[in-house]
């Protein structure tokens, strides 16, 4: 439900004080007829037509404090019956809005006590309003009230709540401009003003912002403060066409209103020559000379304009026009020098340069083009000895110490070069090329350490730079080089822990770095510690087969025949034509058999079969041609007296190789258990046939051959 709202009014009339700018007497005796006449419609509460003939009174006389309160007064009154009578709640926020504009902001501030309650009273209505409407308060929303105000011409309400909203900051420089264009429409001027400044303090940049401000000073009457803005708003327009034919019909304008003003000429051709027009820019420039002959401005104008269209003579001949009067004029010095230079007149522009280094000794611009100048015709010594003579005269900037020590650097005068790129960087610590240059220096000394030190000075002040961390990668490699070519000096004389230590101190570690430390681990017979340092190698190129090759060999020396078998096979994966690799690999699983096999033995000649016959599997599951894993299940079926499963066991081993006496001798035995006498007596035979000497088996063999001859007799 909607409460009704009193009327705060400021009852009170205060003096009129004109404290902005001076208000002709013929438009305060027109501003106090709308006033009385605004008073008679108040009284018959005649109030929106009271409000007009008010507005118009006060365009007038924008500092009448009476019409002000007036206004105020009205706009409440009329708030008060939209809110109370015709309930028309939007119409009486609009009406307070208004109020509190010209309460709070409209000219001088309201310190007596009637307006601190009148602002108090009436900001808690329109809040309780805010509320009872459901409107959102939020800054951004009430930026988009006061344009929708502008759009509907309620300019007081709209310019409050732009001033609210200003405190956003993302559209605070909006805000500012907007409220200046309120002021304008209001024909407060000064107001106008002190908002532009402030839109300006946000961005100083924007063009348009610049030209209403000059506007507002023109209003004013402050012709200065207006053409300081007029100026650089020209100055910043060159691709702006609207705000370039704005400023044409200002000056059209000035001009028809005094003929005679060459300064208005001269900046309608300074527009004229932004437009490209350079022929009304020139008869401008001709106008504006003839009526001040002596104004240097409209002098440089055309220098400017011939050098923007490359007539360079035509161009210095107006600079030395401007020159002739100022000396000192250091920007048509400045241009005459370029062009010069243009005109490949570089002695003739060096002079000019060093003249306007004697009006200004420190600019760091002009000695640059100073030395660029100089080095169109001088040799690398003399530009050295040019370098120099200002280096020496204490005047030598960051960049001209800079350039002196990069021509020394080009001519090979390295510990010169690194003195001046020091000082450069005591003068400019951000001079990122400085510091590479500088550490560059230092690589070419081979002084690595400094250089590394430059390079991280430089990353404090700009880690992000790519150029830095690229350079810094690069001395990191040249550091690791020269650490592993120590290393490996000491390596080849046979000073492994020394060389260890070098490779250690190497950051970042390559690949090769770990493997180089392997293997002075290894020539120092501590291959479990090899085998550390080849792991942490393998883990950075897992398919490296000379790290698994490596890895192998560590492995066979500890008689660790299931890794070393595990690891060359996973080097013949990856090179798997490489002959030693695969030598290396049918050792490791010779190895590892024989192991196996021994093992299986003494199972076997401890009774446990089963466990035998288990490692034996093994061994023929991962090596098919394993002839004694064969002959050994055969030896462990003859002791279970399985004799036919022996002999199939052992002539798998015959298959494999022929060369195994022994298992010749235990076939012929199981066939003579057989009772398969003639098979038996060949391979007694077989057996001897292969042995060299005599031994109980030998006899045995020999014995039953002759026994197995008698029986076949």
């Amino acid at each position: 439900m909607y409460r009704k709202i009193l009327v705060a009014a400021i009852l009170c009339s205060l003096s009129n004080l004109n404290v902005f700018a001076a208000v002709s007497q013929r438009d305060v005796v027109e501003a106090q007829v709308y006033f009385e006449r605004a008073e008679q419609y108040s009284k018959n509460n005649q109030y929106s037509t009271a409000i007009d003939e008010l507005k118009k009174g006060l365009r007038l006389n924008p500092y009448d404090n009476n019409i002000r309160i007036g206004l105020i007064n009205n706009y409440l009154l009329r708030a008060t019956y939209y809110n109370n009578t015709s309930k028309e709640y939007m119409k009486a926020m609009t009406d307070l809005r208004s109020a509190l504009f010209y309460l709070k902001y409209y000219g001088l501030k309201m310190t007596d006590n009637s307006a601190i309650n009148a602002i108090r009273d009436n900001e808690n209505n329109l809040a309780h309003l805010y509320s009872q409407t459901q409107i959102a308060t939020n800054l951004k929303n009430r930026y988009q009230l006061a344009k929708n105000l502008r759009k509907e011409g309620e300019f007081a309400a709209s310019a409050y709540e732009f001033i609210q909203a200003a405190a956003e900051a993302s559209i605070k420089e909006d805000c500012f401009v907007q409220t200046g264009d309120l002021y304008t429409i209001l024909g407060n001027h000064q107001q106008a003003v002190d908002y532009y400044k402030k839109a300006l303090n946000s961005n100083n940049k924007n063009a348009d912002t610049h030209l209403k401000l000059a506007k507002a000073y023109d209003e004013l009457g402050e012709a200065n403060l207006a053409n300081t803005e007029y100026n650089y708003t020209l100055a910043q327009v060159d691709n702006n066409m609207p705000l370039l034919l704005e400023l044409e019909s200002i000056w059209i304008k000035k001009i028809g209103n005094s003929p005679n003003n060459a300064e208005a000429h001269t900046n309608l051709g300074a527009v004229y020559q932004k437009l490209g027009d350079n022929t009304k820019a020139l008869e401008e420039y001709a106008k504006a000379k003839t009526l001040n002959p002596r104004n240097l401005t409209t002098r440089f104008n055309i220098g400017t304009l011939y050098q923007g269209q490359k007539e360079y003579n035509l161009a210095i001949n107006a600079y030395d026009d401007v020159l002739q009067f100022d000396p000192k004029n250091t920007s048509a010095r400045y241009y005459k020098a370029i062009c010069l230079s243009e005109l490949k007149q570089f002695d003739k522009a060096v002079q000019e340069y060093k003249k306007l280094l004697a009006i200004e000794p420190n600019n760091a611009e002009v000695r640059k083009l100073m030395f660029e100048a100089m080095s169109q015709t001088s040799t690398p010594e003399e530009m050295l000895e040019n370098y120099a003579e200002v280096v020496q005269s204490g005047q030598a900037d960051a960049d001209t110490l800079y350039n002196y020590a990069y021509e020394l650097h080009k001519a090979n005068r390295i510990d010169e070069a690194i003195i001046n790129y020091s000082k450069t960087l005591q003068l400019n610590p951000k001079n990122i090329d400085a510091y590479i240059n500088l550490a560059q220096a230092y690589r070419q000394k081979s002084d690595l350490e400094n250089a590394t030190n430059t390079i991280k000075k430089g990353l404090l002040v700009s880690p992000n730079s790519e150029i830095l961390r690229k350079y810094d990668t690069e001395l990191k490699s040249d550091i690791a080089i020269a650490k592993s070519d120590s290393a490996s000096n000491l390596y080849k004389d046979g000073r492994y822990a020394d060389a260890i230590a070098q490779y250690m101190a190497i950051e970042p570690k390559t690949v090769d770095t770990y493997i180089n430390i392997g293997s002075c681990y290894q020539a120092m017979n501590e291959d479990k510690k090899a085998i550390e340092y080849y792991k942490i190698a393998m883990s950075k190129s897992p398919n490296n087969a000379d790290i698994a090759t490596y890895l192998g060999q560590a492995y066979l020396n500890i008689d660790d025949w299931s890794n070393a078998k595990s690891y060359l096979a996973k080097a013949l994966t990856i090179q798997p034509n490489n002959s030693n690799i695969k030598e290396l690999y049918k050792y490791a699983i010779d190895k590892q058999d024989e192991s196996s096999l021994s093992r299986a033995l003494d199972m076997y000649n401890k009774g446990d079969y089963t466990n035998a016959l288990a490692v034996l599997n093994n061994i023929l599951s991962q090596n098919k041609n394993n002839a004694h894993a064969y002959y050994y299940k055969g030896m462990i079926f003859d002791v279970q007296k399985k004799y036919a499963q022996a002999l199939v066991e052992y002539q798998k081993a015959v298959n494999i190789s022929n060369s195994i006496p022994e298992i010749y001798y235990s076939i012929a035995l199981d066939l003579e258990y057989l009772k398969r006498y003639n098979e038996a007596l060949s391979n007694y035979q077989k057996y001897l046939s292969l042995v060299n000497e005599q031994n109980e088996y030998t006899q045995y063999a020999q014995s039953r051959i002759q026994a197995l001859n008698e029986y076949a007799n």
